[in-house]
C-alpha cells in the first residue's frame, strides 16, 4: 500500500471535527491509519482549531492556520497541498467522511501526473428503475492525484469567499492540459446528514 496525505481544510467545525478525528482515531484500521498523514488548515476561523482536539492516539496530524481575514478555502487548501509529505494527495472537506474500504481503495492507487482520480458521493443524484441502475453524483473536484500536479494546478484565491468554483476551475484546469480524470465509483465518499 502507498502512503498518502488526507487534507482537510477547517472553518468554525468545531465539535463536528473534534467527534470526526476521535471517529477516524477509533474506526479507521491502523495498519491503514500508520500509512496516512492527515494535515488540517484552519481557514483563520473564530474557533481555532488547535483549541478543539481531542486526545489521538493512532492519528498522524499536522494542523497549519491562516491569517487571511475572511473565508479563503482556496488558500487553505493549497496551503495543505504545498506542505504535503507524499506525492499522493487527497484533498477532501471537513463533513467528507472516510471509512476503511475508502481508505483502503486510496491507498492501493499510485497516482502519475497524468491522471485525477475522482471521487462521488454516496447521494444518487438520478435513478433509472427500468435498467436497475443508481446514478451517483460526482464531488465538485475531490479526488487524488499526485503532489506534483496539485502544486502545479493550485487553487486559484481569486474567487476567496466563493464557496465550490476555486475547485471546479482548478479541475477545468487539468482537464484542459490533458490530465485524464479517472472516477472511483467503487467506493464512494459519505456525507452526513445535515
Amino acid at each position: 500500500l502507498m502512503k498518502i496525505d488526507i487534507i482537510y481544510t477547517y472553518f468554525n467545525q468545531e465539535e463536528y471535527t473534534k467527534e470526526m478525528l476521535l471517529y477516524i482515531d477509533k474506526f479507521i484500521e491502523k495498519r491503514f491509519l500508520e500509512k496516512i498523514i492527515f494535515t488540517i488548515v484552519d481557514d483563520n476561523s473564530d474557533y481555532p482549531l488547535i483549541d478543539y482536539l481531542p486526545e489521538l492516539t493512532n492519528v498522524k496530524l499536522k494542523i497549519y492556520r491562516t491569517d487571511y481575514d475572511g473565508y479563503n478555502i482556496a488558500g487553505a487548501v493549497n496551503l495543505g497541498c504545498i506542505n504535503a509529505e507524499t506525492n499522493s494527495v487527497t484533498c477532501l472537506d471537513m463533513d467528507m467522511v472516510i471509512y476503511n474500504d475508502f481508505v483502503e481503495r486510496l491507498l492501493s492507487i499510485k497516482p502519475t501526473d497524468e491522471e485525477h482520480y475522482r471521487f462521488y458521493l454516496e447521494r444518487a443524484h438520478k435513478m433509472d428503475f427500468c435498467l436497475g441502475e443508481i446514478y451517483y453524483k460526482k464531488c465538485g473536484w475531490h479526488g487524488i492525484t499526485t503532489k506534483t500536479t496539485r502544486v502545479k494546478y493550485l487553487h486559484d484565491e481569486r474567487f476567496s469567499g466563493n464557496w465550490g468554483y476555486h475547485g471546479v476551475f482548478m479541475r477545468d484546469r487539468m482537464l484542459h492540459d490533458g490530465i485524464k480524470e479517472i472516477p472511483i465509483n467503487e467506493v464512494r465518499i459519505i456525507m452526513p446528514p445535515r
